[in-house]
């Protein structure tokens, strides 16, 4: 059946329920989609059936005294930022947009939705440059709500930042693109937003010399909310970059402050233009014309040595973000992307190498995800044995067959 034959747009849990029903009925797998802007990101699903979230939409609650917000999965990111930037509030594992270095800015239904939408930022589990204090996207989810591939509706967690009740089935849920469950609802917990950012900016370093500043300013007691080593290729600026956020009337006493004991001196950069730069950090705006990216997560104190082995091995531009813990990598080309090589390199120092994005054939022909070791592959398919038997939810989509 041509993918385009069956298309659906449900307005309710109920017709959630009833489209996941009938593709088990009928064994047709089925894709779940938001507004399409992550649809890059990991391997193509092969479906009969598409089942657009983009009329679940709309923000179910906003309790800014208990720091909560619940809204529809297909809700759009503009919505929830806009709604929670009113209360002086945010979304503080900062999720990115990587519409523009995907490609993917018109994937909507309805005319394109640049941000994506709430549902997909939980369901691809994507975190921006305040992970390296706030955590990552799995911290911040209290609860969910959603149908599994068995057909069922099922409700994890609640409303309070307290409940702790039984297994943290958010947790698992949160970064799986889709392959255990369709989520319809979501609940976060959310944080003040800080009245004011600055960051310093300190250039003229060598690499490693860089990141050991990354490293050294982020276990200071300084509240770094962000730390990376970039190029001008990377951002649109270069530099070693640290960022502080917080009460205006302190914030820049901070960042002098700071410089004396690691050892530094630096410019300080204003709130707005330390906006443009952490967004060109966070979504990769600069390398929307690379052909291959990697993105590699390892141990920070290991990023010096992983980045030489890249540098002799493989070649390429790079940039590291979580004070270390993160490089991004680019090769511009048709080639090879040096899979291999690059996960060997990553292994070999404790991290994990994802090839986030490369032209449709060389994604086809590559693992995407890191291979699990034996163990958790196993656990992997036990999880999914319980949410999903069939695959019927977005199957291959993480590389599984």
């Amino acid at each position: 059946m041509p993918m385009e034959e069956k298309s659906f747009h449900p307005r309710s849990e109920e017709e959630v329920e009833e489209v996941v029903k009938w593709v088990l009925a009928t064994k047709t797998p089925l894709e779940i989609l938001g507004s399409g802007t992550k649809r890059g990101i990991g391997h193509q699903v092969e479906a009969g059936a598409r089942l657009h979230m983009e009329r679940l939409t709309g923000i179910i609650a906003c309790e800014p005294g208990e720091l909560v917000l619940s809204a529809w999965a297909g809700t759009p990111m503009e919505e929830i930022e806009a709604a929670l930037a009113a209360e002086g509030q945010h979304l503080a594992f900062e999720p990115p947009d990587y519409s523009q270095v995907l490609g993917s800015q018109d994937c909507g239904t309805d005319g394109g939705t640049h941000g994506g939408t709430f549902g997909g930022a939980i369901a691809a589990g994507l975190s921006g440059p305040r992970r390296l204090i706030a955590g990552g996207a799995r911290d911040h989810v209290l609860g969910l709500t959603g149908v599994t591939g068995r057909g069922e509706t099922f409700k994890i967690g609640g409303r309070v930042v307290k409940n702790v009740t039984g297994y943290d089935l958010s947790k698992l849920l949160t970064g799986s693109f889709g392959t255990l469950a369709a989520m319809t609802r979501v609940t976060v917990k959310v944080l003040p937003r800080p009245e004011a950012i600055r960051t310093l900016e300190v250039s003229g370093l060598a690499r490693e010399a860089g990141l050991d500043l990354l490293r050294r300013a982020a276990a200071s007691p300084f509240s770094v909310t962000g730390a990376a080593f970039v190029d001008e290729r990377a951002a649109g600026s270069s530099g070693c970059f640290l960022r502080l956020e917080g009460r205006a009337d302190e914030i820049d006493v901070r960042l002098n402050t700071m410089q004396a004991p690691l050892s530094v001196e630096g410019a300080a950069i204003g709130s707005k233009a330390s906006g443009d730069l952490w967004q060109g950090v966070r979504d990769l705006p600069a390398w929307s014309a690379m052909d291959i990216i990697w993105r590699i997560n390892l141990p920070r104190a290991r990023a010096a040595e992983v980045a030489s082995r890249v540098d002799a091995e493989v070649g390429g531009d790079m940039f590291f973000d979580w004070a270390g813990a993160r490089l991004w990598l680019a090769l511009k080309g048709e080639g090879t992307a040096n899979h291999e090589a690059i996960r060997k390199i990553a292994e070999a120092a404790g991290g994990k190498a994802m090839l986030f994005k490369a032209p449709g054939d060389l994604k086809s022909e590559t693992p995407v995800f890191h291979p699990e070791p034996d163990a958790l592959a196993t656990l992997t398919a036990r999880v999914r044995d319980a949410f999903d038997p069939q695959r019927i939810l977005n199957p291959g989509r993480m590389g599984e067959r």
